[in-house]
C-alpha cells in the first residue's frame, strides 16, 4: 500500500481539521476525526445527544460555505451527510426475483411492499 498524500491532499485535510477546530472546544461537540485519500478529505463529526441536530447541521453548512473560498481551487463541491440512528430501518431485507418476471419493479412496489405494510407493526416499506 502507498501511504503518500499529495500536497493538494495534505491541505485539504488540513483545510478540513481547521473548518471545525473551533468547534473542538464546543460542549456540543463530542468526537471529530479527518480523514484524506486519494481525490478526496473529509471529517466526521459527533456531537452529544442533547444536541438539535438540525442547528448543529446549519452551523456545519454555514462553515462550510464560509471555508470555501480557502480550499485548493481544485475542491468543487462538498457534501454533508447526516446519520440519525432514529432514522435507520429496524429490519433490512432483500428479494430474488427470477429473471424471467418481466417487471420486477411493479412485483415488489405494488404487490409486495403493500402487503407488508399490512402487517402490524410495519410502518413503511421502501
Amino acid at each position: 500500500m502507498d501511504f503518500r498524500f499529495s500536497e493538494e491532499e495534505r491541505a485539504v485535510s488540513e483545510l478540513a481539521r481547521k473548518i471545525l477546530e473551533d468547534q473542538l472546544g464546543n460542549e456540543r461537540l463530542k468526537e471529530i476525526e479527518s480523514r484524506a485519500s486519494a481525490g478526496s478529505a473529509g471529517f466526521g463529526l459527533e456531537f452529544h445527544q442533547s444536541v438539535d441536530l438540525d442547528t448543529a447541521y446549519n452551523s456545519v453548512v454555514d462553515r462550510m460555505e464560509r471555508a470555501m473560498p480557502d480550499l485548493p481551487e481544485a475542491v468543487d463541491r462538498y457534501g454533508i451527510w447526516r446519520f440519525d440512528p432514529d432514522d435507520e430501518p429496524v429490519v433490512w431485507a432483500g428479494a430474488g426475483i427470477p429473471e424471467t418476471v418481466e417487471d420486477p419493479h411493479h412485483i415488489m412496489a405494488n404487490i409486495v411492499a403493500p402487503r407488508l405494510e399490512r402487517v402490524p407493526g410495519i410502518a413503511k416499506v421502501e
